[in-house]
């Protein structure tokens, strides 16, 4: 018991120390995309225990160390390890550790310049993602990027072509499109005699660059200036070489090759020669090549045969040295190979299928034959459970019919005691609606009484209401009356003779203050005191009489009051 327990305990700790390596890999591969150098240091931290753990962290391990020391620009001095690495991912990995593997042993063999092998191991990344959505976008481009430049370098221009575009392509939905990029695409157009389309494409990367500085690097700088050059796009290479200028000078022999282009476009033909003699001082191979044959072409267009002959020779010993032959020849070699090996894959996948299929057949047929049993078993026992629930059907149905007869002679005894029901409820019907008959002719009667009713008390109001206005209309004339005979004399009006003199003149004539604020809008109560006397029907003096107002005033007033159309 004890053993156990100490055994289970160390299993727990080598799990727990698994993952805590596995997310210090993932730490560590998340820094190496910033910083690689310092990620291959803390991978190195690590070693020591991962040399410990299972097999597919030291794979794991391995694999990103590669990946880590190709972001640093350390070239591979060795294939060991990415033989094993594909090996192993081949058996045991997935589409997206496929991919990878595949990618960097195509990194490896461009560093190693085996340029058959790391073509293949390109399109071998391709083909693992081309139906998958489990890829990596990124290194997919970079692929594109790196086969662009392996079938640039044998001369094959045309898939070179092919490859730019898709290249292009992934970058642009990826929303990551650079300057790198589109100079590929325009490196492949103008190799293929597009020159409309080459230079449409390197305007587009120039002005990203000069849109982005921080893409403002000297390579890309110097590249865009060769191909302006070259494409004689005299504005956008004043441009660039204007931006060479915060460059102390060029660090590398091919940026003097770019930069003699645009000397030989500017018609400095003795500024690019001298150049072109300094790249031809270097050992880089490809540098020497391409500026042997530069200004082997200088020298024929000068009509200098000595020269001509003299860098003829430099150029014939640096295409030997390069054997563009042998390696267009291992290209097309490689190509033909990997669509054999591809088209095996493919009969093999085929077979693999058919005999899959053969073996499903096979299972199918068990197990329809299986099926079949079952069935017939079921039919066999739901058809004597239904013999079963017939007769016990039938049993049920011949007592139901036995129930339904006495139930039958129950009914017509029910329906004789109805009918007898049903007559001595008619004759109560009949007796209700004679009570009916008279309750309503009742009714009539009440409703003409009432009626006249109304008339009575309706014609005793009329006789009231005229009553009360003829005693208010007397009320009214004697109050008028009073205040004419007591306007010859002064006298001094007190509120509540105001009051008798508006409730006068209102019963007489109901309107009359509506009216004169209809027509006059907002008016002093002193105002409408005197329309008040006017309507009444009292000159100008009696008015001042009562109201103390001076004659202009009552005059002016009374002018206004005869507008209206009271007088």
């Amino acid at each position: 018991m004890r053993n156990t327990i100490i055994c289970l305990f160390a299993m727990l700790f080598v799990a727990c120390s698994n993952n805590e390596l596995e997310e210090r890999m993932r730490e560590i591969r998340t820094m190496g995309n910033s910083n690689p150098r310092l990620a291959l240091q803390m991978l190195d931290s690590i070693e020591t225990d991962i040399r410990n753990s299972p097999e597919y962290l030291q794979k794991e391990y391995d694999l990103l160390s590669i990946r880590l020391n190709d972001k640093s620009d350390i070239l591979a001095t060795s294939d060991i390890k990415i033989k094993e690495l594909i090996a192993y991912y081949e058996k045991k990995g997935n589409k997206r550790e496929k991919q990878e593997v595949y990618y960097y042993a195509g990194s490896v063999y461009r560093d190693l310049h085996d340029t058959p092998r790391a073509m293949r191991y390109y399109l071998q990344a391709i083909e693992v993602v081309t139906e998958s959505k489990l890829c990596d976008s990124i290194m997919l481009r970079n692929t594109y990027s790196n086969l662009h430049y392996i079938y640039y370098m044998v001369q094959d221009y045309k898939n070179a072509l092919e490859i730019a575009k898709k290249e292009a392509q992934i970058a642009t939905e990826l929303s990551i499109l650079d300057a790198r990029t589109l100079v590929h695409l325009c490196a492949a157009y103008d190799h293929v005699d597009s020159t409309i389309q080459a230079k449409r494409i390197c305007r587009l990367a120039i002005e990203h660059t000069l849109h982005n500085p921080k893409e403002q690097e000297e390579e890309i700088i110097y590249t865009l200036l060769y191909r302006a050059s070259h494409l004689k796009d005299r504005e956008y290479a004043d441009i660039l070489f204007s931006l060479t200028k915060k460059f102390l000078k060029p660090t590398r022999p091919t940026h003097l090759l770019y930069l003699s282009e645009y000397y030989l476009m500017k018609n400095e033909t003795d500024s690019a020669l001298l150049l072109y003699d300094k790249v031809l001082e270097d050992t880089f191979l490809y540098e020497r090549y391409d500026a042997a044959k530069r200004i082997t072409q200088t020298y024929h267009k000068l009509g200098d045969a000595e020269k001509v002959a003299k860098y003829a020779m430099i150029f014939i010993n640096a295409c030997n040295d390069i054997d563009f032959g042998k390696r267009q020849e291992l290209a097309a070699t490689v190509n033909n190979m990997y669509q054999y090996n591809k088209s095996e894959r493919e009969e093999q996948r085929m077979k693999e299928e058919k005999e899959q299929a053969r073996h499903l057949l096979v299972v199918i047929s068990l197990l329809s034959y299986i099926i079949i049993l079952i069935i017939v078993s079921l039919y066999i026992y739901r058809r004597n459970k239904r013999l079963h629930e017939i007769l016990s059907l039938t049993n049920t149905l011949t007592q139901l019919k036995e129930e339904k007869k006495g139930l039958e002679e129950n009914i017509a005894k029910g329906n004789a005691d109805l009918e007898h029901h049903k007559k001595a409820l008619r004759e109560k019907d009949e007796k209700v609606r004679e009570m009916n008959l008279a309750i309503q002719q009742q009714e009539a009667d009440i409703k003409e009484k009432e009626c006249l009713l109304s008339e009575k008390i309706e014609q005793n109001k009329t006789v009231v209401r005229l009553l009360h206005q003829a005693e208010l209309e007397s009320t009214a004339e004697e109050v008028i009356e009073g205040l004419r005979q007591s306007a010859t004399g002064k006298r001094h009006m007190a509120p509540n003779d105001w009051k008798q003199l508006y409730r006068a003149v209102d019963e007489l004539h109901p309107t009359f203050r509506e009216d004169i604020l209809n027509r006059l809008g907002r008016i002093s109560e002193q105002q409408i005191q005197v329309y008040y006397l006017m309507r009444i029907g009292l000159s100008n003096t009696e008015i001042q009489n009562l109201t103390d107002l001076s004659r202009v005033t009552v005059w002016r007033w009374g002018k206004r009051f005869s507008y209206i159309g009271h007088f």
